[in-house]
């Protein structure tokens, strides 16, 4: 299930959060397994995003970042990935972020 080295790093403030959990999200389409994140079933991004109910994850650390200004967390979200798809996916972002890995 798994393979190859996993990298891990102390998460520092909220924005730190915000990317990684975008990050991870975003892995099944940077990784070519779907044409779009929210078509991956195996991810708790359906969850995030209200196109399923599951309770297998607290979406409430999330969430509580956001200021939602009318909008609900699923659309606050999505808009959020979608915002930073193309810095991820080209990995410019991760790879600062996860510069001083240990």
């Amino acid at each position: 299930m798994f393979q190859g080295r996993f990298k891990q790093r102390i998460v520092k403030d909220d924005n730190d959060l915000l990317y990684l959990s975008c990050y991870i999200h975003l892995n099944p389409e940077a990784d070519g397994l779907v044409q779009k994140v929210e078509d991956y079933q195996w991810s708790s991004y359906r969850d995030y995003i209200g196109l399923r109910l599951g309770t297998l994850c607290d979406r409430t650390l999330i969430a509580d970042l956001f200021q939602s200004q009318g909008l609900s967390f699923a659309e606050v979200y999505r808009k959020f990935v979608e915002e930073n798809k193309k810095t991820i996916l080209e990995n410019k972002l991760i790879r600062e972020f996860l510069k001083d890995s240990p």
